[in-house]
């Protein structure tokens, strides 16, 4: 069972697909936000750097309230931007503590235009007692599905509209017998501008 609390959360339209789209979030207004800082460099003297050797590009998420750092480590190259996976440090107390997750994902193929899909199926076994795995198989289906301006408080954007699919399945595996499976699927959007990382 998930608890999720979304007494903060805001509801926005998405709208509908398609070219010339406008997107208003220019009156949303965030109560306690959590403020990040981004930093888009190379892997060199990142802390995880030695973990995803093919990298060329790394994203630094600083959360200064919390003391702590994400590293998304990526390639870009003519034809896609791949995600290796992260490492993430936290420090409490002056007790440092890092994990390290890779997940290989195709975020984008490249060049990135309207009309664009792509689907990868991602898979996950863990196998925390002997004879007893959980399985994770996520079919993930994205579309460039629109293309519009973004109005946001501090100006308007142009942007790409990516739809994201994802069908979870868990499989619970005892002695080689699923024994329980479930199913679930979502629908997230993210927009996403050249010019505005």
């Amino acid at each position: 069972m998930i608890e999720q609390d979304s007494s903060s959360t805001i509801t926005v339209d998405v709208g509908a697909p398609g070219a010339g789209q406008t997107w208003d979030f220019s009156d949303i207004i965030l109560n306690e936000p959590v403020i990040a800082t981004y930093l888009h460099t190379t892997p060199e003297g990142t802390p995880f750097a030695g973990d995803f050797p093919r990298a060329n590009m790394v994203q630094q998420i600083t959360l200064p309230d919390f003391d702590a750092s994400l590293y998304n480590y990526f390639l870009v190259d003519d034809d896609a931007l791949i995600q290796f996976g992260n490492g993430f440090e936290l420090d409490i107390m002056g007790m440092v503590t890092s994990q390290i997750l890779n997940n290989r994902r195709t975020i984008a193929n490249l060049p990135l235009v309207y009309g664009a899909n792509w689907m990868e199926i991602v898979s996950d076994t863990i196998e925390a007692v002997p004879g007893i795995q959980s399985l994770t198989i996520d079919t993930i289906e994205n579309e460039v599905d629109a293309w519009g301006t973004v109005v946001l408080p501090g100006g308007s954007i142009p942007v790409l509209r990516i739809r994201t699919t994802n069908k979870a399945r868990f499989v619970l595996r005892i002695g080689g017998v699923d024994t329980e499976s479930t199913l679930t699927e979502s629908i997230s959007y993210n927009w996403i501008s050249k010019e505005n990382l």
